[in-house]
């Protein structure tokens, strides 16, 4: 049954960073022809087979790689900003530029990148722009993105329990469950518990819970600020009145962007995915790669 004239099209946004760093980090070689491991290219393949089976109807589908520099804007802010993590090994950087190649190059699928940003930003400003014709899927399991949910944006992130296995839709209810706040309000969640994945501060002993206790009352950060005199519990009013520069720095960061200057660059990958698509070949190749779930020992080979 095709979609009514009032339904919108899906338009799915897949969040590579996540697959990268799982693929490197959890399979075991996959050599190529060469000998070279393509680990990487082996996770995102099966991801995009897997989410064809998973999602039938995909009408629009981008897959959103973290530039070189990604960090830079929010480095430029706060110089430890993920300061905690080790850094980028060489061999998943050749790997990740592999996988885009053939994504973006050979399969025909449109790669967006924006020098300086996040991958969560891109896919924060491609969801901006998609929505206003689009009902948009983000796929990943990164929690920061939970605040780009909308009544027309949920979040797609895979599980894999004993009882379950393949990806599970969260919608704005979801995340409040989750998280005990709105998806607007997890930048000021993010604030006041911190994360330790991106070496953010947050208050002492406030945690998750306590965050969202707060917000529950206060709505945000500024809020919070603002009527901190009214705080009857005196040993988290000072810690708010001490922090305050804190708390809104942090807010900031963790607050993704949603209006860089991408439509160009989106309209651009789109326009040469479609020429790769049309190329004759492109169907026998995505014939093979839907019939070959487990790894092909001849992808590399066959896509170089």
């Amino acid at each position: 049954m095709g979609k009514s004239a009032n339904e919108k099209q899906n338009f799915v946004i897949l969040d590579a960073n996540a697959f990268v760093h799982s693929s490197f980090h959890g399979y075991s070689e996959k050599l190529d022809a060469k000998g070279q491991d393509q680990k990487v290219l082996y996770g995102l393949m099966n991801a995009l087979v897997d989410l064809t089976y998973q999602l039938p109807q995909i009408d629009m589908l981008y897959v959103v790689f973290d530039p070189v520099d990604g960090s830079l804007y929010r480095k430029s802010k706060y110089p430890a900003y993920k300061a905690n993590r080790p850094p980028t090994d060489p061999d998943l950087a050749r790997q990740r530029e592999v996988a885009k190649k053939v994504i973006e190059d050979h399969i025909g699928i449109p790669c967006v990148s924006h020098p300086g940003y996040e991958a969560d930003d891109i896919i924060g400003s491609l969801m901006e722009i998609a929505r206003k014709e689009y009902r948009v899927i983000i796929v990943s399991p990164d929690k920061d993105l939970a605040q780009l949910v909308r009544d027309d944006v949920v979040l797609l992130r895979k599980i894999r329990t004993k009882t379950e296995k393949g990806y599970r839709a969260v919608n704005i209810d979801n995340v409040f469950n989750e998280f005990g706040v709105f998806p607007h309000q997890i930048p000021d969640w993010l604030a006041l518990a911190g994360d330790t994945a991106d070496n953010l501060p947050g208050l002492y002993k406030v945690g998750t819970k306590g965050a969202s206790q707060i917000l529950a009352q206060y709505k945000s950060i500024e809020h919070l600020i603002a009527y901190s005199n009214e705080i009857e519990d005196e040993s988290l009013k000072e810690k708010i009145l001490n922090n305050k520069e804190q708390l809104i720095l942090v807010k900031d960061l963790a607050t993704i962007v949603c209006d860089l200057p991408i439509e160009e660059k989106a309209y651009k990958a789109l326009d040469k995915a479609d020429r790769i698509r049309n190329n004759q070949n492109y169907i026998n190749k995505l014939d093979i790669m839907k019939k070959h779930y487990s790894w092909p020992e001849y992808f590399i080979e066959m896509f170089k």
